[in-house]
């Protein structure tokens, strides 16, 4: 079992990831009495994940990293996590490659 908390950007709250052998939850709901969402490993239908650059005026101030996971249902869960200026680019890159 892996168990990752992820601070999606500065001002936002950690949030938890849990993946097991046979389920995946994520904290995805900025309020306390909607629950967490599950997808049981039989419910996945795709994965998707990327890095988007995030432009200033002359040049890259950071990055945008994304990860989706579809269920069979139409409910996705959207992981985002944003790295300005190369803060937390580290933490950001260990998090994405646990993938």
């Amino acid at each position: 079992m892996l168990k990752i908390e992820i601070k999606p950007n500065i001002l936002d709250r950690k949030r938890k990831l849990v993946i097991s052998a046979d389920m995946i939850t994520y904290d995805d709901s900025d309020w306390k009495d909607v629950p967490n969402t599950i997808f049981n490993k039989d419910e996945v239908e795709g994965l998707r994940f990327g890095i988007e650059s995030i432009k200033g005026y002359a040049f890259t101030i950071g990055r945008r990293y994304y990860i989706d996971i579809r269920g069979f249902d139409d409910k996705v869960i959207k992981i985002r996590f944003t790295s300005l200026y190369s803060i937390r680019k580290k933490n950001c890159i260990k998090d994405t490659l646990i993938f």
